[in-house]
């Protein structure tokens, strides 16, 4: 997990608060789990500097580095990595937890919602990774488009960690004619998979096909492919849960964390 900068001791009248901030802080850190600290700290260290520059407005901010940014504060932060949970031996750190994917996935449904409302749009979840995401996106899209219709679509070109770029799609049985199609998707990585899945439903002869992904993970994209919905953007990292998976473990965490690469390599 990253370092985080410590923060300066105030000098003059704030001193004295300051100090019984931090204690107070050390206090509870020694009866708090560590992947609490981090969070508890980054608060402390936020509140410190704020008092320090209503003093000294002219001195420059000095930024954190860009891997301690709260992944929630924007779909395209970098997440600010947290220890995984004990029960889960194998993963490295935590990168998007339950509550932050919560939240997003519930502005993703409002937005869906006021751009598809008089569309009766296609559901088309990518399976197998994105039936979660595309589950607690279903539920998040309160009141439901009138006509809204639900299927799915298989496709992979991964085995193991790497993608062959030979997408393999399973047969469609299902009337796409003039229909707003969303592939929903759990992470756009090379962006092969998609490309090749969109191509299929516009030649099935959809009038539009959108693309919502959880995330978008940019660094290793192969083709022009830019999602239309996105939850965060992720660093180039091998992560599972929340329906990721490795040779299809992991899907169940309720989590995205980095696996180990022990594990993988």
């Amino acid at each position: 997990p990253p370092h985080h900068t410590r923060p300066r001791a105030p000098s003059g009248p704030t001193a004295a608060p300051a100090r019984q901030r931090m204690s107070a802080f050390a206090a509870a850190a020694a009866a708090t789990p560590a992947f609490a600290v981090t969070s508890a700290a980054s608060t402390v260290t936020r509140r410190t500097r704020a008092s320090s520059s209503s003093q000294t407005s002219s001195r420059p901010t000095r930024n954190l580095s860009s891997r301690m940014v709260t992944a929630a504060a924007s779909p395209a932060a970098t997440p600010e990595m947290m220890k995984a949970p004990m029960e889960d031996p194998d993963i490295e750190c935590v990168f998007f937890s339950s509550e932050a994917i919560a939240a997003r996935v519930k502005e993703l449904g409002a937005e869906l919602v006021a751009d598809y409302g008089d569309k009766a749009p296609l559901m088309l979840p990518v399976m197998t990774g994105g039936f979660m995401f595309a589950a607690d996106l279903l539920r998040a899209m309160r009141p439901s488009p009138p006509g809204m219709w639900v299927e799915s679509i298989k496709a992979n070109s991964y085995f193991g960690t790497e993608s062959s770029g030979d997408v393999k799609i399973s047969p469609l049985n299902i009337d796409m004619e003039g229909r707003h199609v969303l592939l929903v998707e759990d992470i756009v990585d090379t962006g092969l998979t998609l490309e090749a899945l969109r191509g299929r439903v516009l030649a099935e002869g959809a009038a539009s096909c959108k693309i919502v992904t959880l995330l978008n993970k940019g660094a290793r994209r192969r083709n022009g492919m830019v999602p239309d919905y996105m939850g965060f953007e992720c660093q180039d990292q091998f992560v599972v849960g929340y329906g990721l998976d490795f040779n299809s473990q992991y899907r169940e965490l309720p989590y995205i964390g980095v696996l180990k690469p022990e594990k993988y390599m």
